[in-house]
């Protein structure tokens, strides 16, 4: 399971493997406070590539050592996406989460959460995918 408590918390576990394409099905868990409430979204139905998950960590290693702006995860679907910008600024990053489900009768749902963090945050946010307990 991964978890993050800062600067949002975001949760994922794994709900089911699929080694055919090496992926894995997993449970998305958000939370965003603001100042006025929170945003709360919740999936369990969230594919992920292992190619992608290891594709995300190569351009995090980059990301932090200055040879490239930014690093993107994105599920299978394309419902989630999570991406990591180094800022012009020093030493600040923008933390996006984009949540888009495809309309099904009952409304569509999109949301883009983003968060500027400082590079110990961002280092907090990377490690937590780099321990993520891969089986491939």
């Amino acid at each position: 399971m991964l978890e993050i408590k800062n600067p949002l918390e975001l949760s994922l576990s794994i709900m089911e493997i699929d080694e055919r394409i090496p992926s894995f099905m997993c449970r998305l868990d958000l939370l965003n406070n603001h100042p006025t409430g929170s945003l709360a979204f919740n999936a369990n139905d969230v594919w992920i590539a292992c190619e992608a998950w290891d594709n995300f960590l190569n351009e995090t290693k980059r990301l932090l050592a200055g040879e490239v702006a930014s690093a993107s995860l994105a599920s299978m679907g394309n419902g989630f996406s999570l991406s990591i910008s180094h800022l012009a600024r020093g030493s600040e990053y923008t933390l996006s989460v984009k949540i888009k489900e495809p309309e099904t009768g009952f409304g569509s749902i999109k949301a883009v959460l983003e968060h500027e963090v400082d590079s110990d945050t961002i280092s907090v946010v990377i490690r937590k995918f780099t321990n993520f307990d891969k089986w491939w």
